[in-house]
């Protein structure tokens, strides 16, 4: 497949990663309001889950469709913090989430298509994913002085909860869905036998 082959179906990743990721995290803030401890801080927070997802399956093309469609994840949670901020967490968003993905993967011996990826990873994945991204996010509402450093310290642990609870309740679910799914395509060919 030439790259000019390539170019569409990247770009259809990049629109389902976005339009996904802004969609389910912007219904989030509003349906989940009461999971919600303080801004950005949910004590389960589903679309961490979301993020985690698309990075594993699209890879750094969900990596650019959620750092384009964070904006709109940042307005809903801190209102209008100006635009290096944005910019910043956004990329955190998209980025930081694929490296902790890339160093976790390379700690589990799973290769870039998944392969090697089990059951037993989910947890270790999500805890990982959990203690590195709310840290880096801390570190940008920091130094965009969006919060005082003794505040994002207090809410870390919840940040970290919520987002633990929030990717391993979303891997989970699509590990069973996909067992499903596999489970039912060998009962229907043994059924047509």
């Amino acid at each position: 497949m030439k790259v000019t082959d390539e170019l569409p179906v990247r770009l259809i990743l990049i629109a389902i990663s976005a339009v996904s990721w802004a969609a389910f995290a912007y219904a989030y803030a509003i349906g989940f309001d009461f999971v919600k401890e303080a801004p950005g801080v949910h004590l389960v927070y589903l679309p961490a889950g979301l993020r985690l997802l698309l990075l594993l399956i699209f890879g750094v093309w969900g990596a650019i469709g959620i750092a384009i469609a964070h904006p709109i994840v940042v307005w809903t949670q801190y209102g209008s913090p100006g635009i290096a901020f944005t910019i910043a967490h956004s990329l955190i968003s998209g980025f930081g989430g694929l490296l902790v993905l890339k160093m976790s993967r390379r700690l589990f011996g799973v290769s870039p298509n998944l392969e090697g990826l089990r059951a037993r990873h989910l947890p270790l994945l999500s805890l990982l994913m959990a203690i590195v991204m709310p840290f880096l996010f801390g570190i940008d509402l920091i130094v965009f002085d969006i919060r005082p450093a003794s505040e994002v310290a207090m809410t870390y642990w919840g940040m970290l909860l919520g987002d633990f609870l929030g990717c391993f309740l979303v891997l989970a679910l699509g590990l069973l869905l996909v067992r499903s799914y596999r489970k039912f395509r060998s009962a229907s060919r043994s059924s047509r036998q």
